[in-house]
């Protein structure tokens, strides 16, 4: 059991702590589920944006990861649980009622300056929550079990999303066909369209409701053990030389920034290449998805093993090359064998997504004591978020000057996506050889 929680949390209570963790997780993906992707889409469309003003939206939940910086400056280590409880009760009001501006007769001006209100302001506060939450719910895992445990969390996470994703999607095929075929027809008074949104608002609550009652059953610590130094509130500069201070956390910012550069520049073309150049049916994209998903639940627990038995350091540096390996698959997926290569890349890449999911946040435990992880992770994911931005912009330029010389780069006939490819397969073995040559030589806090 963990030291820190050892007085304090009995062996059933930690185990108690764990389940409820699972089921926070996976509510919390419920939520995410309803308000991102094609349901997302939908509502931008229901409440009248266009396509350009919907991409620009969507990209506000990236953005909003900004707010990790604030975990630099608010060192909170006590009152945890009700102020986690709190906050996030905040924020998912918040997506709750984006289905409820849906359905309200209000002007469209009004309507959509209240939708980016309401997306923006609850992915910031979802944020300004996540450094904290996540050391604090982790701190009820033993050290030589996080690696077992964070799999098995993910696993089932991503088994019920993808019962609730295609449940819900039939939902609202279902209606929404409906309403093609007779525009007039209701369902409890509502429209066909308005009682599919109903039902998907009526989802986030009630996620919501257990989302918060999976944070309540949790026992805390007591008081006087989480306030060790008090409920600190450092001011910048001493929040800063405690942050950047840390010589290992100022080098596994790197691994996030290379990471997300590598991700950035390249992942983000890949659905519209497979859309448009390789010609991809909707129906064999999701063939992919549930290939994909099948490999990453096949070695979740492969690599969960790797990194408790040997080190958090072993196990990405193992990923990121398996990464950089489906990088370099796609340098060669062409229309002519994109079926097959694209298949291969996805399979492989999803096998490396097993481990970095956990792996990217999980190896900074190793490195930063307590009291730091909160503002290290908000500041590793604030230069991660920042980094990922400015390399997909980079990507887009590449892309369109690629494609408005008629797919030729330096007399050769290429595709933007091959090219992004090849980007990213070179970051990624910089960052195999960082990992080799820096991050496995840091002794473990």
């Amino acid at each position: 059991m963990n030291n820190s929680i050892a007085s304090s949390v009995t062996e059933k209570q930690q185990k108690r702590n764990q389940i409820a963790y699972i089921f926070e997780a996976g509510f919390e993906y419920f939520v995410s589920i309803l308000i991102t992707d094609a349901f997302l889409a939908t509502l931008l469309k229901r409440t009248g944006f266009t396509d350009a003003q919907s991409g620009i939206i969507t990209q506000m939940a990236s953005f909003a990861l900004v707010a990790q910086l604030f975990s630099v400056f608010i060192r909170k280590n006590s009152g945890m649980k009700p102020w986690i409880t709190g906050m996030h009760l905040i924020n998912q009001l918040m997506f709750v009622m984006l289905y409820g501006l849906a359905l309200f007769d209000l002007s469209p001006d009004v309507k959509k300056l209240l939708f980016v209100m309401l997306f923006f302001g609850g992915n910031l506060i979802a944020n300004v929550v996540s450094p904290y939450k996540l050391p604090w719910m982790m701190s009820f895992v033993p050290d030589n079990k996080r690696g077992v445990f964070t799999a098995v969390k993910e696993m089932t996470n991503l088994v019920a999303g993808m019962a609730l994703s295609f449940i819900m999607g039939s939902v609202v095929d279902y209606y929404n066909a409906l309403g093609a075929a007779n525009p007039e027809m209701r369902v409890w008074g509502f429209l066909c369209e308005d009682f599919a949104l109903l039902i998907c608002g009526i989802t986030v609550f009630a996620s919501m409701i257990l989302h918060t009652l999976s944070i309540v059953v949790m026992k805390d610590r007591r008081k006087e053990e989480t306030q060790t130094s008090g409920d600190s509130r450092f001011g910048i500069k001493e929040a800063l030389r405690r942050t950047f201070g840390n010589h290992a956390l100022v080098k596994l910012i790197f691994i996030d920034i290379m990471w997300q550069a590598a991700s950035g520049v390249a992942v983000a073309f890949y659905g519209v290449y497979k859309i448009n150049e390789l010609g991809f049916s909707l129906q064999y994209i999701s063939i992919i998805g549930i290939i994909g998903a099948i490999g990453r639940l096949a070695f979740a627990l492969v690599f969960a093993s790797i990194a408790d038995k040997r080190s958090w350091t072993t196990m990405l540096s193992i990923c990121f090359v398996i990464a950089a390996a489906s990088f370099g698959i796609n340098i060669f997926t062409t229309p002519e064998n994109g079926k097959v290569m694209f298949l291969i890349y996805s399979i492989v890449f999803s096998v490396a997504s097993a481990g970095l999911g956990s792996g990217l946040y999980n190896i900074l435990f190793d490195f930063v004591p307590q009291s730091d992880r909160a503002a290290g992770l908000g500041i590793k994911n604030t230069f991660g978020g920042i980094t990922a931005l400015l390399a997909s912009m980079a990507g887009s330029a590449i892309l369109s000057h690629i494609q408005s010389n008629g797919n030729m780069l330096f007399g050769i006939h290429i595709y933007a996506q091959q090219v992004l490819s090849a980007i990213a397969f070179v970051i990624m073995i910089v960052l195999c050889i960082y990992m080799r040559c820096v991050i496995a030589k840091l002794r473990k806090y």
